[in-house]
């Protein structure tokens, strides 16, 4: 395990925990870790998003955190709250929820949810 992977999945667990913040992984150290999608969760809406950070225009020795003003979700503006980080992942919402449905395929046609397989 690199020192990045290391440290995202220290930073995960921390986060999993509801633990006290006492570092940030950078962007480039997700990245590096192949952790490309940053989980953030909106404390007013309860709305949960990924956002790709390869796709961000950020110096790679940023921390995560300093995306967080960024990330204010935008069904609750103009006073929206601070997101919430919940993790980061090798995989986006959608590609978790393409597997989970995949993997009980007869629940999601009972269930009514139309995904492409």
């Amino acid at each position: 395990m690199t020192d990045a992977e290391h440290l995202i999945a220290t930073w995960n667990a921390r986060q999993e925990a509801h633990m006290p913040m006492l570092f940030s992984p950078t962007v480039g150290a997700a990245i590096a870790a192949r952790h490309w999608w940053l989980w953030v969760r909106c404390p007013a809406c309860r709305t949960i998003n990924a956002i790709d950070l390869r796709m961000l225009d950020r110096h790679p020795d940023a921390a995560i955190t300093c995306l967080i003003p960024w990330l204010s979700c935008r069904s609750c503006r103009p006073h929206a709250p601070f997101a919430e980080l919940m993790r980061l992942s090798p995989r986006s919402i959608a590609d978790e929820m393409h597997d989970e449905c995949r993997c009980g395929w007869q629940f999601c046609l009972l269930a009514g949810v139309n995904f492409r397989l």
